[in-house]
């Protein structure tokens, strides 16, 4: 008998109670038990079908119960462990990409120019020219990276553009590239990751978002619905993938010190008709602690949501804003 806790309408906000689930051949029940918080009296009610027969949860395999001291995090370590991190040149993929190969990890890091992903290339970390808005691209790369330094087992879809413009101001074309490139890019880089990840016992993926993922940024209704859309990616893996080894989480960075701040403050300013200083003071002045964030804050994160104890965080989007936003 298993039990599961549960809170009826019934009883006070203080009370809750384990109940027994009974599986039989009709599925899996409930056993209701309403308490009174007056007299402690309990009374049994009909059960409630919490699934329906032949959809259970299937049982615990053999392999995870082997590895178990892997999935509650009490040895694990990265070293070894391939890492995939696109966007990784520069900015906040670059800042984890480092983080990971100091802790042992064998890291690959992808972008569009093979000269930029050379330049920060280490003995732990190699670059691969890839285009995440390209399909053929991504499966033939990442297939070729597996091949070389074995399945992949922390995904981080980081690569991305953050552009603004007006709704009405708005063509297909940039459109097609936004999402291309944040929503499309982020999809091929995990399915293709999964491939190799879903044969090992252990992984995580970790998507780096945006605060515009969870609520709508002026001026930038591309960016945000792609931003929205990683997110709701990035729950429903964590549900297809509920109890096994891997773990689906994002995270929404508020504005980060990036090349990408840089690249804004002058379109701000051009479209604003305002200095630049003005400009990157909008993006400053955003963050409710009124700094821009360090990518190395970003990168503490995803390091907690990769490492030892975070098997239970699961389809979670972490703020990185510097206060609730």
């Amino acid at each position: 008998m298993l039990l599961r806790r549960t809170r009826r309408n019934n009883i006070t906000q203080s009370d809750s109670a384990w109940v027994p689930i009974v599986q039989g051949t009709h599925g899996i029940r409930t056993v209701n038990r309403a308490f009174n918080s007056a007299n402690n009296t309990v009374s049994h009610h009909k059960s409630r079908l919490l699934f329906r027969p032949g959809l259970a949860p299937a049982k615990t395999s053999p392999q995870h119960i082997t590895n178990r001291s892997h999935i509650e995090g009490n040895t694990m370590d990265l070293n070894g462990k391939h890492a995939l991190i696109t966007g990784g040149g520069t900015g906040i993929g670059l800042a984890i990409a480092r983080d990971l190969a100091a802790q042992g990890a064998v890291v690959t890091i992808t972008g569009r120019r093979q000269e930029v992903l050379d330049s920060v290339a280490s003995a732990n970390m190699t670059g691969m020219a890839m285009d995440v808005r390209n399909e053929d691209d991504v499966v033939a790369k990442i297939a070729s990276a597996v091949e070389q330094r074995g399945p992949i087992q922390i995904c981080i879809p980081n690569a991305g553009i953050a552009e603004g413009k007006a709704v009405h101001k708005t063509d297909m074309e940039f459109w097609r590239n936004m999402m291309a490139t944040n929503l499309d890019g982020a999809f091929l880089t995990i399915r293709e990751s999964l491939k190799s990840m879903r044969e090992t016992d252990w992984g995580r993926v970790v998507a780096i978002s945006s605060m515009a993922g969870l609520r709508g940024l002026p001026g930038a209704a591309a960016y945000s619905a792609s931003k929205h859309g990683m997110i709701g990616l990035i729950r429903s893996l964590a549900e297809d993938y509920m109890g096994q080894p891997f773990t689906f989480n994002a995270i929404c960075p508020g504005y980060v010190d990036t090349p990408i701040v840089t690249r804004n403050t002058a379109s701000i300013s051009e479209r604003a008709g305002i200095t630049e200083e003005k400009a990157r003071a909008i993006m400053v002045n955003s963050n409710p602690h009124k700094r821009l964030i360090e990518v190395s804050e970003v990168s503490a994160a995803a390091r907690w949501l990769i490492g030892p104890g975070s098997q239970s965080i699961n389809g979670q989007c972490i703020q990185v804003t510097g206060g609730h936003m």
